[in-house]
């Protein structure tokens, strides 16, 4: 029993120090975050009827079924497309967003940790391995 508790003990130990550091992040971007997160779950629900009424066109196509019947079918199909369509766009131009500012704070808080280090750690490490750290973060 206490192998199991040890082992809680270091999930919950782990998991404090993840969130301790990215929980900053998300407190202070989750707003966008929760709104692109919706956006993305509308989107997906958005294409479940899809499957249904292409169906149903197939049927009234092949059944040669009133045109005014498949021409509605056909609208709404197109408009739940592109309502999908638009609402994933806006939903990763927000995430790109929300990505695009944290690794900026990062950036800006890991430039302030080195002006702010002793003058021992620029011995030890070269400038410009620590300023190579700072450029692995680029953002395409």
């Amino acid at each position: 029993m206490t192998g199991g508790r040890v082992k809680l003990e270091k999930w919950r130990e782990a998991f404090e120090k993840y969130t301790s550091v990215t929980g900053e992040f998300y407190r202070r971007y989750r707003r966008e975050y929760l709104l692109s997160s919706i956006l993305t779950l509308f989107a997906s629900l958005l294409l479940f009827p899809i499957p249904l009424l292409t169906r149903k066109l197939i049927d009234l196509v092949y059944k040669s079924g009133p045109p005014q019947e498949i021409i509605k079918l056909l609208v709404v199909a197109i408009v739940i497309l592109l309502t999908a369509k638009i609402l994933s766009y806006f939903s990763n131009l927000m995430f790109f967003k929300l990505n695009s500012k944290i690794i900026l704070l990062l950036r800006k808080k890991m430039t302030a940790k080195i002006l702010k280090s002793k003058l021992d750690l620029f011995k030890k490490y070269d400038t410009g391995y620590l300023l190579a750290g700072l450029m692995k973060t680029r953002v395409i």
